[in-house]
């Protein structure tokens, strides 16, 4: 039977004579072939024997699936159901392995497969595994910008959905899935780092990981070239101006010569980058943000700019979805 069309297909038998494009024979998963199983999968070219009940107690489209009755001529496998499905062998096997051997730990958290089981738990509908993983990525992808800034500093962290590792190997892939299974909770910060470490060409060609070209999706390009220019005019117009603001320095400065020689000298580099239309970070600490100046503001100064610039962050943040064409923090948050 196929997943998604439940029309019957050729029925194979316990040796199977149908072969994949490398002229290989199916092959058993081991690790998810259980004897007294009920139903066979197939995914390109392995198979699994597992218990149809546990895979309806935690599927909406596997229990719906298997409450049908099956065709007369419903195709079988050494007496059980059979079933192909369109995803490939090592995504099957590594969701089908936290569904039935409970291995969160191994495939998730300590491998690299999150984002693969995130894409088919929303798939197949297991909403207990899809909820604990978004959840798990909000720790490192979140939603208040006071989170973000503690885990922008947090580049000793090696969890496999870090943001630090999303740049070096699956940024794209992340950006793609959250997108496909809806994942609004997360999907605003993987877009804003993609704005932060995809270069322009990277965005339109995408990038070449493992000899395999990764490319945004469509809506994830549009959003992400659109709000990257949304941004980049934002945070100049909006972050950076309050070096233009009066009183220009605080009223009770400590050295008036020294901070205005500071502020004049942070406004040229601003402008001259701004010509260059490179990204800047709307979001990065104040000390990052000011390092270009060898001048150093007193620390009355200090504070004063840093009230004013975190204050001027916030109002992005507080619509940064919108940038990106989603809907905002408010209704995302209320999202089941």
């Amino acid at each position: 039977m196929d997943v998604f069309t439940n029309q019957p297909t050729t029925a194979p038998t316990p040796e199977p004579t149908n072969v994949n494009e490398d002229n290989l024979l199916p092959q058993r998963c081991e690790e998810l072939w259980f004897e007294d199983g009920s139903v066979v999968i197939q995914a390109e070219n392995t198979l699994f024997r597992v218990h149809s009940g546990v895979l309806a107690a935690q599927s909406e489209v596997f229990r719906d699936m298997f409450s049908l009755p099956p065709p007369a001529d419903a195709e079988t496998y050494d007496g059980c159901a059979f079933v192909r499905v369109s995803d490939s062998a090592e995504d099957m096997k590594h969701l089908l392995m936290v569904m039935i051997k409970c291995d969160f730990d191994n495939i998730v958290l300590n491998g690299s497969h999150g984002w693969e089981v995130l894409r088919l738990s929303s798939k197949y509908m297991v909403s207990h595994i899809r909820n604990h993983i978004i959840s798990l990525l909000r720790v490192m992808l979140p939603m208040h910008m006071d989170d973000y800034h503690l885990v922008a500093k947090m580049d000793s962290v090696h969890f496999w959905f870090s943001p630090l590792r999303l740049r070096n190997t699956t940024l794209i892939s992340a950006a793609n899935i959250a997108r496909e299974t809806n994942a609004l909770k997360i999907l605003p910060i993987i877009l804003l780092q993609c704005c932060k470490w995809l270069t322009l060409q990277e965005i339109l060609d995408g990038e070449k990981i493992c000899n395999k070209l990764l490319k945004l999706s469509p809506e994830n390009q549009r959003a992400v070239l659109l709000g990257r220019e949304k941004l980049s005019i934002d945070v100049m117009t909006r972050v950076y101006s309050v070096l233009e603001l009066t009183p220009r320095i605080s009223h009770a400065c400590l050295d008036k010569d020294g901070c205005e020689a500071f502020r004049l000298v942070v406004m040229n580099r601003l402008y001259e980058l701004g010509y260059t239309h490179k990204w800047i970070n709307p979001f990065c600490d104040f000390d990052e943000a000011f390092f270009c100046s060898d001048e150093e503001l007193c620390k009355v100064c200090k504070v004063y700019y840093q009230q004013l610039f975190e204050n001027a962050q916030r109002k992005i943040w507080d619509k940064l979805p919108p940038y990106f064409d989603l809907p905002s923090w408010n209704n995302i948050h209320h999202q089941s």
